[in-house]
């Protein structure tokens, strides 16, 4: 067997791979991120569901429990 006949792995390709996935991981981030504030920017607009809009905003995002502009998003329209 001869060694000549083994691929090589090119390193610069895998972290082209690498920062590839990384800037999409980044920008997911990113629309996600823009999804949330949307989302928020809505509650003062929003008469009747308001509460339920925030509501799901907690229940499908624990990390937002403490995320300041959701809380101040309902006392807004006050």
């Amino acid at each position: 067997v001869s060694t000549t006949n083994k691929k090589q792995i090119d390193p610069s390709a895998t972290t082209i791979e690498e920062e590839t996935r990384n800037n999409q991981t980044q920008k997911d981030q990113q629309y996600q991120d823009a999804l949330r504030d949307l989302k928020i920017s809505w509650i003062p607009k929003l008469n009747d569901d308001q509460g339920n809009l925030y509501e799901e905003l907690i229940s499908e995002q624990q990390d937002l429990n403490n995320y300041i502009p959701l809380h101040i998003a309902p006392l807004q329209q006050l």
